[in-house]
């Protein structure tokens, strides 16, 4: 059942009044009225179902035909025959279609269970297409007991006949023989592309075809899940999903996790997704409820008690339902590996306007933690990569989404060390991303925290720092075109300002964070790239480190970036990163204070400026709220 708080309350209120309604003037009607239309519809759709339709006018015709012999009802039955008629013409009044609908798909069902063949259920769906509150009449008249057919195999879709499933509802939809290509080619690049690619929205199944499935589902799920992997295209199954609301369903969801074929055999992908779609919608599930909560009402005191209890309780419950289901598979550990990796993935994943929606992704790896025992090793999550992958293309296998995985899942913290130095020895390009990305982000903290496991956490990250010199720094030197070069080393550094931020207290953080600092400095001053990649600013990454490292030193630090405080931009970011790290902010405004600098002039003169920087009005907001607080 779908949840009902993904309906607007106006629209339930006025599908319930027109049901209500509809019951009310048919209870009215006399026994001789009704049957009298009864067989009119009868006859009529005797008719209608022993051919198919050759097209619109043809179906015209039919109408017309009803018409005709609505006309011929009794004046006390002819009114509500014409509107029937006129329903299938478009010509009903709205208040009337709940009663021509009704009856169209009472008759409609009556007529298919007089006969022997399916075809009859498909003729039907046609000819009602346009008239989609009288088939979803029709549906729960073929559910009631007895339901119709007895035997599921006879409204199971002909998965071979891709012409029999398509729905042509556009104009330049490529012919089936390309499709079939295509999805050939699809599948060849393995699950992760197969499954998360971008496809074609203008491809989707017919309504005949969207019926049976409605009839498999309510009937049997194992049947309804095996039949929708059958389909020829993935195209297809994203279609039927969204058509089943699915991701507003969670009896659906959790139903198709359950039965739905495995994903991965033990040395690969079986081809199938059924049970990684249910996944996919649970999260967007959990989201969308967040998003209708925060966007849909007002603020008030109340909706903050409902989001809270709504983030704190039913979310996480709800995931752990999930997890639970997906882990009680044959292919369940398998399957949880992957699908958290595809969570952190779509996680490092840059935002396109800048701004990130709320997620349940870490309710959902909390989650995913808690049933994997014993915990993954790297090697499993090395497996789940290749699996995932491109089959045979081991340089198209994104490993270092892997990697901070299997941190995240508490591997071993000295193999996952040992995995992150080799991948930074490469100069993975997914790895090199994720510095070209993000500053602070879940890739740095998991990794940190592999490090604060070990023995010396500070002189193992020092043993990286120095095995990269050759690969990375000196590499750069001589080949100053290389996409990749120096983002190895910077995505270390954050990992060591992120070690600092968990362990602040640690002995030697002092002169380890001077150790990153310096080492910051000297990679920007030694980039000898005509056109370098790396902002100035890089400078300071870590700079919100020095209150909790330095204690009330910190302002000594800013010694050696007295330049980059001359520039207004600078200055605001540099001023923001301390008071992220918890300086106060009368000491702040001073530290970073420069001849005919102040910091809160610079504040007014950029937002005098109405300069269109996102960015930095952003900072001068965080400026101005801590100068209130």
């Amino acid at each position: 059942m779908r949840d009902p708080r993904f309906l607007q309350p106006w629209d339930v209120a006025r599908v319930d009044g027109r049901r209500a309604e509809t019951d009310r003037f048919i209870l009215s009607m006399t026994t001789t009225d009704r049957t009298e239309l009864d067989r009119v519809l009868e006859e009529w759709w005797i008719d209608v179902l022993t051919q198919d339709s050759p097209g619109q006018h043809w179906e015209a015709t039919q109408v017309e035909k009803l018409r005709a012999k609505c006309s011929s009802l009794p004046i006390s039955s002819q009114e509500v025959g014409l509107t029937v008629s006129d329903s299938l013409a478009f010509h009903a009044k709205d208040e009337d279609r709940g009663i021509a609908e009704r009856l169209l798909g009472e008759s409609a069902a009556a007529a298919i269970r007089n006969g022997s063949s399916a075809v009859t259920l498909d003729r039907a769906v046609v000819i009602l297409s346009e008239c989609w509150g009288a088939v979803e009449v029709l549906i729960e008249q073929l559910l009631e007991a007895p339901a119709w057919p007895v035997a599921l195999e006879d409204i199971t879709p002909d998965a071979t006949d891709l012409a029999g499933l398509l729905g042509h509802y556009f104009e330049r939809t490529p012919n089936n023989d390309i499709l079939l290509d295509e999805e050939h080619k699809a599948r060849k690049l393995g699950l992760l592309t197969y499954f998360w690619e971008r496809q074609k929205d203008t491809i989707c199944l017919n309504e005949s075809t969207l019926v049976r499935f409605r009839l498999l589902a309510a009937r049997d799920w194992k049947s309804f899940a095996r039949q929708a992997e059958a389909l020829p295209l993935r195209e297809l199954r994203n279609d039927l999903w969204g058509h089943f609301h699915l991701h507003e369903d969670r009896d659906a969801i959790l139903s198709l996790l359950r039965v739905a074929s495995p994903i991965f055999t033990t040395i690969e992908w079986s081809g199938c997704t059924g049970a990684l779609a249910a996944l996919v919608a649970a999260i967007a599930h959990a989201d969308l409820l967040h998003e209708q909560l925060t966007q849909t009402y007002p603020k008030t005191p109340e909706l903050d008690a409902k989001l809270k209890t709504l983030v704190d309780q039913e979310i996480p419950e709800w995931l752990k339902q999930v997890v639970e289901a997906a882990s009680s598979r044959p292919d369940g550990r398998l399957l949880l590996l992957f699908f958290g990796t595809s969570l952190v993935r779509e996680h490092l994943r840059p935002s396109l306007n800048g701004t990130r929606r709320w997620s349940s992704v870490w309710h959902a790896l909390s989650a995913i933690h808690r049933v994997l025992t014993p915990k993954p090793s790297v090697v499993e999550l090395q497996q789940a990569a290749i699996l995932g992958g491109t089959p045979g293309d081991p340089t198209d296998i994104d490993h270092a989404t892997y990697l901070i995985a299997s941190a995240a899942f508490n591997s071993s913290a000295t193999d996952v060390v040992a995995w992150y130095r080799e991948l930074l020895l490469k100069s993975d390009n997914d790895l090199c991303s994720q510095a070209k990305n993000w500053r602070r982000a879940f890739c740095y903290k998991t990794l940190a925290e592999c490090f604060d496991q070990l023995a010396d956490p500070f002189d193992e990250w020092r043993a990286v720092w120095k095995a990269l010199f050759v690969t990375d720094r000196e590499h750069a030197r001589f080949n100053p075109l290389g996409q990749n070069a120096l983002f190895p080393s910077i995505h270390l550094l954050r990992v060591g300002m992120e070690l600092l931020r968990q362990t602040p207290s640690r002995c030697g953080a002092r002169q380890f964070f001077e150790e990153l600092l310096t080492h910051m400095r000297r990679l920007l001053a030694n980039d000898t790239r005509r056109i370098t990649p790396l902002d100035s600013e890089l400078a300071v990454d870590g700079i919100d480190v020095a209150p909790k490292v330095l204690g009330s030193d910190w302002p000594l630090c800013l010694a050696a970036y007295r330049h980059l405080l001359l520039i207004p931009k600078s200055r605001l970011y540099v001023a923001t990163l301390l008071l992220e790290g918890g300086a106060a902010f009368g000491d702040v405004e001073v530290a970073v204070e420069a001849p005919g600098h102040r910091l809160m002039d610079t504040v007014a003169e950029i937002k005098q400026s109405k300069r269109l920087d996102i960015r930095v009005h952003r900072l001068c907001e965080i400026i101005m709220s801590a100068a209130r607080g």
